[in-house]
């Protein structure tokens, strides 16, 4: 299909309206990488934080995002106005200017580890309500009549894809000129943009369609009986009976488990890279950048191809390229990369240093796009926020782990000795997950004719 008429068929089912609120929305969750690595040299090079720290620090502000099943069920059955998805991105923009304009403007948040750590998990409470509202959407909007099996979920990846390449080649660019707090003001305007962009969208503009469709339908089955709004209670309950339901557990579990399981170095790496190398701010943000453009590609791949595949036999894929990924760094920090490739570090780095990030977050594609195929109506917001919660989970979890290992190795900011055999046990976790893809078999992505 061209990308022309692809264009115009996107246009006649879902609308401008929808299609600008998901698409800015999840372009700006991308974008966020933006001010987050010049975090991670604030607290490494300002704050004088130790690997271990870092990585806790990074991983306690994301606690917010464990209550997403809370506030799927809020927005489920709370509306506002006649409303419940774009109030609910509102709310989430006024959280986040709040917490970006006291970072970039308040000295003394900036420069206090606890404030900064304090008004980075506010930022990021408004975050996960503001995905919860964007991932209800997406889930909601994508079963209209016209669409395509996963046709919106990719859209959502490609715009995130988008910005996240935009954010990590300006953030390598702008560490070596500006200063961070320079960076957060900038981010601070993004964040604006996107608070307009919500409160100009009406959400009768974007579900309206959809739901005179499902009320039509609904008429036309029980002549005569109203449709009723359900109470969080109500919501609550069915949540818990939707995620008992084997075609759903089976994958969440699996899913989330086989995150758990990986003992993340990411941490420790990044210092490495930046201690040890020497490599400028500006590769780091690049590399990040040519692996999000890798996203981008396996986002478009999927669309096309890849939607046919048991969900079994591409998850287990998934997890190989993912090991074989982190072994990587291996080359890297035992200096293999020059000696037996001759490639210097910088263009390694270049290369390969995001890749592992990009391979994790197209992992969480297919399980949403089955996710948003089996939901029943009016849990979309609920059922997306438990798969975010469980993602978040599985990513404190494999965090924490993380700095377990790296403590129990003696990796630290002048101790790297142990750090090659530390990815080994992290590449071989990773791998676990594979011999247990029998959870997953009958799990098909595309819809059953």
């Amino acid at each position: 299909m061209a990308a022309s008429s692809w264009v115009d068929r996107m246009r006649g089912v879902y609308g401008m309206p929808l299609l600008a609120l998901i698409g800015v929305g999840f372009w700006v969750q991308g974008f966020r990488c933006f001010p987050w690595l010049a975090v991670n040299y604030h607290l490494k090079d300002d704050l004088q934080l130790n690997p271990g720290m870092l990585q806790f620090l990074q991983q306690s502000t994301n606690l917010p995002f464990l209550a997403k099943p809370l506030y799927g069920v809020v927005s489920d059955a709370i509306y506002i106005n006649g409303a419940h998805r774009v109030p609910y991105l509102i709310f989430a923009g006024l959280i986040q200017l709040l917490s970006w304009g006291s970072i970039a403007f308040l000295p003394k948040v900036a420069n206090s580890i606890g404030l900064l750590a304090l008004y980075l998990t506010l930022s990021n409470f408004g975050v996960a309500i503001g995905e919860v509202a964007n991932d209800a959407l997406v889930a909601e909007c994508g079963k209209r009549r016209g669409s395509s099996p996963g046709e919106l979920q990719s859209f959502s990846m490609v715009a995130f894809s988008l910005g996240a390449t935009l954010g990590n080649l300006l953030a390598g660019v702008a560490l070596s000129k500006l200063q961070t707090t320079t960076i957060f003001s900038m981010f601070l305007m993004v964040v604006t943009l996107n608070f307009a962009v919500s409160y100009s969208v009406s959400e009768k503009s974007v579900v309206a369609s959809q739901e005179v469709a499902a009320k039509s339908d609904n008429d036309k089955d029980q002549p005569g009986k109203k449709h009723k709004r359900k109470s969080m209670t109500q919501q609550a309950v069915e949540m818990a009976n939707l995620v008992k339901r084997p075609d759903i557990l089976r994958p969440l579990l699996w899913f989330t488990l086989s995150v758990t399981i990986i003992p993340s170095l990411l941490g420790s790496v990044f210092y490495y890279q930046t201690q040890v190398l020497r490599v400028d701010s500006f590769y780091l943000g690049l590399s990040k950048a040519v692996a999000q453009l890798g996203l981008l590609l396996a986002t478009v791949s999927f669309s096309s191809y890849l939607k046919d595949v048991p969900l079994a036999k591409l998850a287990a894929s998934i997890q190989i390229v993912l090991a074989s990924s982190m072994l990587l760094d291996v080359l890297l920090v035992k200096r293999l990369n020059s000696r037996l490739l001759g490639v210097t570090d910088e263009y390694f780095v270049l290369l390969f240093a995001g890749l592992v990030e990009a391979i994790g977050l197209f992992k969480a594609l297919p399980f949403a796009v089955l996710l948003g195929k089996i939901c029943p109506p009016g849990a979309e917001g609920t059922l997306m926020a438990v798969f975010s919660a469980c993602l978040c989970l599985a990513n404190l979890a494999s965090g924490y782990f993380g700095v377990a290992l790296a403590a129990l190795l003696g990796i630290s900011s002048q101790n790297f000795d142990y750090l090659a055999l530390g990815i080994v046990v992290e590449a071989a976790f990773t791998l676990v997950p594979v011999f247990f893809t029998g959870a997953l078999q009958q799990q098909r992505l595309k819809k059953e004719e």
